[in-house]
């Protein structure tokens, strides 16, 4: 072999060596400004901000390549533990057509003049809910609804989503089931749609729940996140430049 050709060899060896490694200090704190110079008032930024963090890093590193398209951005666009969860117990309870009809019913009887709803409101949802159900647990006695922001404000997708979830939360065999995947999936914090997809398929066989993941337009339109965290911005160039 020429000589050429193995200098070319040994850098290209090189270069990929060092993209397969986990970000140094230096180009972590890079990425932690580039983020943080993107972050609106509520401290979150765009998908489209996102992606033009992602080219201004691929600059850096000399990785034009792997630069994925916003719609990528958005599949690849992580999930706590907590919103997996509710997402999942949610689906279970859409399983059930009395409570999802009981719930959709009630979630629209309690609905503001803005079509959006805060969380006392929620809270009274669940109670009446669990009145004609028989659900005996209450709502903020459950450690996942424990976590929410009490200045949070729903919309009546994302109502229906936590009191559905919360319905299902009456079958404590369930909810252990759906915990408990959550909680020991290989990613153990942050989880993918793919990741998403993957423990529902689980929950599904395990519990017998007859319904069909959604793809993910579908999934999307019921789960999307309209923006994205400093911690998922980070998460999502880290996975898409650098070995995690």
């Amino acid at each position: 072999m020429h000589l050429n050709n193995v200098l070319f060899l040994c850098t290209t060896l090189y270069f990929f060596q060092c993209m397969a490694a986990p970000p140094t200090d230096e180009q972590l704190n890079m990425i932690k400004r580039l983020i943080a110079a993107k972050l609106g008032q509520d401290g979150k930024m765009e998908f489209s901000q996102l992606k033009e963090v992602l080219i201004r890093v691929g600059i850096k590193v000399r990785d034009h390549m792997r630069i994925p398209s916003q719609k990528d951005i958005e599949i690849k666009s992580t999930y706590a533990n907590d919103e997996v969860e509710i997402g999942i117990l949610s689906y279970v309870s859409r399983t059930k057509p009395e409570i999802n009809e009981l719930v959709k019913a009630k979630v629209v009887a309690h609905m503001g003049q803005n079509e959006v709803m805060d969380f006392d409101t929620l809270k009274a949802v669940c109670k009446e809910v669990a009145e004609e159900t028989g659900i005996s647990k209450e709502f903020l006695s459950i450690d996942l609804f424990q976590k929410i922001d009490s200045n949070r404000i729903f919309t009546k997708l994302t109502a229906e989503i936590h009191v559905l979830a919360y319905a299902a939360t009456n079958d404590p065999g369930v909810h252990a089931i759906v915990k408990n995947e959550v909680e020991k999936f290989e990613n153990p914090n942050n989880k993918t749609y793919a990741d998403f997809k993957k423990i529902f398929t689980i929950v599904k066989r395990r519990t017998l729940a007859d319904t069909i993941f959604r793809n993910f337009e579908e999934f999307k339109r019921t789960y999307k996140k309209s923006k994205v965290d400093p911690e998922d911005a980070e998460q999502v160039i880290c996975n898409t430049f650098f070995k995690q």
